[in-house]
C-alpha cells in the first residue's frame, strides 16, 4: 500500500470544514418584540416563525384589522419557467398565504413579497377575480399572458418586497 497520509489528511480537513459549516451556520434566530395586536395572524406549518414575520410586514405597512392564515402548500406550482415559493390568495382583510418549507432567510424576502400582494389587494391598486385581475383601474383578461416578470403588480412587489424585507430583518434579526 502506498501512503495514505495523504488521503487522512484532506478527510481530517473534510471532517474541520464540515463542522465548522454546521457550527457557524446556524439559522438566525428572531428578537422578541411586541406586536400591534391589530390583525389576526395563524400559522399551521411546521416553521414557527413564518407568523412573526407577517405580523411583523402587516405592522410595518400600517394594515389593520386584516385576518392571515399562513399555510402550507399543497402541490408545487409553476409561473411560467418560475417555481412558485409562496402565493397569496383572497381580499377584504382575509387572506391565505400558501408556502413550501424554506429557511428563516428565504422566508423574509417570500413573506416580504407576498405581503406587497396584500398590500395592493387592500388598496384596491390590485383586484383578482376568477378570470381576470384589474390593476390600477384597468382590466386585464388574460393576465397569464403577460410574462411573470413583466407583470407591473409583480415589478412593484419585488421593488417593494425588498424594502418591506428590509424593515422586518431591522426588527426582527439579532
Amino acid at each position: 500500500m502506498k501512503n495514505k497520509k495523504p488521503l487522512w489528511i484532506i478527510l481530517i480537513i473534510l471532517a474541520i470544514s464540515l463542522l465548522l459549516i454546521l457550527i457557524f451556520n446556524k439559522e438566525q434566530t428572531f428578537k422578541i418584540i411586541n406586536f400591534s395586536n391589530e390583525n389576526g395572524v395563524r400559522n399551521t406549518t411546521q416553521n414557527e416563525y413564518l407568523d412573526t414575520i407577517v405580523q411583523v410586514g402587516l405592522d410595518a405597512l400600517e394594515l389593520k384589522g386584516v385576518s392571515v392564515l399562513v399555510r402550507d402548500m399543497d402541490k408545487d406550482r409553476k409561473i411560467g419557467d418560475y417555481e412558485v415559493e409562496a402565493y397569496i390568495i383572497g381580499s377584504d382583510k382575509q387572506y391565505i398565504i400558501f408556502v413550501n418549507p424554506m429557511s428563516r432567510d428565504k422566508a423574509l424576502e417570500v413573506l416580504s413579497h407576498e405581503l406587497i400582494h396584500l398590500f395592493q389587494s387592500e388598496r384596491r391598486k390590485l383586484q383578482k377575480r376568477s378570470n381576470y385581475l384589474i390593476w390600477e383601474g384597468d382590466t386585464i383578461l388574460n393576465p397569464n399572458e403577460i410574462e411573470y416578470g413583466d407583470r407591473p403588480w409583480e415589478k412593484e412587489a419585488f421593488l417593494f418586497g425588498r424594502h418591506l424585507e428590509k424593515e422586518i430583518r431591522e426588527q426582527l434579526v439579532k
